[in-house]
């Protein structure tokens, strides 16, 4: 009887551990699977957000861009290629200045001799005025719209970063996306490491 007795002593509070290990042990299941099943839709998510912007950029790249490069080719540095940054008053002040930001900041340790920033704005001095506050340290040409044809996408110009040959070849067109900077910092990284360094 006091074997017994010793016997149910210790069964009781290994019954309520293993109880409480058991409830444990599906609470951490249940967390699991709830990051699992989120994490699994914002996989579904991103990958759906990119086949759009692949379908957008594929758009982008087959149309007609003209841009007229004898304003600045003197610009050019001679014998090498430099980053252009193309954008229109059509598009979010925003977006523009965070580019535009990113650019100063990959930029800063090589210097801006091989970058240079095209603004489409019809010629105003308020335009000037803000140009010359916004883009300043940075060599810029303010183009008139009706010498610039632009990519569209839903109605809208699109602003883009490209490599300018010095024959004025345009090529490695790339266009941000308003969501995603990583891809931006990706590019610009790309385009300093394999064409400027």
């Amino acid at each position: 009887m006091n074997v017994r007795k010793k016997l149910s002593c210790w069964i009781k509070p290994i019954c309520v551990m293993m109880i409480f290990s058991n409830l444990l042990l599906a609470f951490k299941l249940i967390r699991s699977y709830d990051h699992y099943y989120n994490e699994k839709e914002a996989n579904v998510m991103l990958r759906e957000a990119n086949n759009e912007l692949f379908v957008r950029d594929l758009d982008l790249l087959s149309q007609d861009v003209e841009i007229p490069v004898s304003i600045f080719k003197k610009d050019i540095p001679a014998n090498s290629s430099c980053l252009i940054f193309i954008y229109s008053g059509e598009e979010c002040d925003k977006c523009i200045f965070e580019d535009i930001s990113i650019l100063k900041e990959k930029f800063a340790r090589l210097g801006t001799n091989n970058l240079i920033i095209l603004p489409v704005f019809e010629d105003s001095r308020n335009i000037e005025i803000q140009l010359n506050a916004n883009l300043d340290g940075l060599k810029y040409f303010r183009l008139d719209p009706n010498s610039v044809k632009l990519p569209t996408y839903e109605g809208s110009t699109v602003r883009f970063f490209a490599i300018l040959s010095p024959t004025g070849k345009i090529r490695l067109t790339f266009f941000p996306d308003i969501v995603d900077r990583k891809r931006t910092r990706a590019y610009l990284d790309f385009v300093i490491e394999n064409i400027f360094e």
